[in-house]
C-alpha cells in the first residue's frame, strides 16, 4: 500500500498534515486497512480532534478485533476526556 508508506514517512518526518492526507488517500482505495485507520485515528487524536479520533479506532477495531493497538488507543483516548464528555459512554461499551 504506497500511501500508508509513504504517510508515515510524513509522519515520522514530522509532517502530521502530510501523512492526514495520504493516509485518507489510502483508505479510499481500501477502506478496512486497520494500521491507516488506527495511524489516522494518533494524529486526529494529536490534533485535539477526539470525536474523529474515535471514530477511526472503532473503524479499526470494526476491521480487526482483535488490534490491540486500536483497543488501547481507544481506551487512552475514551480516558483522557473530560468527565462531562465520558457521562454517555458506558451504553458505548456495552
Amino acid at each position: 500500500m504506497a500511501y500508508y508508506s509513504q504517510a508515515v514517512l510524513f509522519s515520522k518526518g514530522g509532517k502530521a498534515s502530510d501523512a492526514e492526507k495520504a493516509y485518507v488517500a489510502g483508505l479510499r482505495r481500501r477502506p478496512d486497512h486497520p494500521p491507516s485507520l488506527y495511524n489516522l485515528a494518533v494524529l486526529q487524536r494529536d490534533a485535539g480532534r477526539a470525536a474523529e479520533a474515535e471514530a477511526n479506532y472503532r473503524r479499526a477495531l470494526a476491521a480487526e478485533p482483535d488490534y490491540a493497538l486500536a483497543h488501547n488507543g481507544l481506551a487512552t483516548l475514551l480516558w483522557d476526556l473530560p468527565v462531562r464528555e465520558r457521562s454517555g459512554l458506558r451504553a458505548t461499551l456495552t
